[in-house]
């Protein structure tokens, strides 16, 4: 929804495009309210093709900013202690475990 409402907001779009997408998502809400799924699921693909190259822009808040520092400090600090460190797909506590102490036995080789 956020690609549809950044698209539509943006008045660089031909002005025809654009009426075809707030038509189509309208024809969406609709669907998808009805509980149409296969409606549904065409609409989107439909929105999809006008809307791809969007892009959206979002802004984090000050109080993110903050936290991403702090989180930043905190994993320099991990990754300093643990140089070979791996994050594993699986983010298990018994996975992170094991790759912390993977880890730690390159660094001490």
């Amino acid at each position: 929804m956020a690609k549809v409402n950044a698209y539509l907001s943006n008045e660089d779009n031909d002005e025809f495009d654009l009426q075809v997408v707030a038509s189509m998502l309208e024809k969406y809400q609709q669907a998808h309210a009805e509980n149409n799924e296969e409606r549904t699921t065409q609409f989107v693909k439909r929105i999809k093709t006008f809307t791809a190259g969007t892009r959206v822009s979002i802004s984090l808040t000050e109080e993110q900013e903050t936290q991403i520092a702090s989180d930043a400090t905190v994993l320099l600090t991990v990754f300093g202690r643990y140089p070979n460190l791996s994050i594993p797909r699986e983010r298990t506590s018994e996975k992170l475990v094991a790759s912390m102490q993977k880890a730690l036995k390159e660094a001490n080789k």
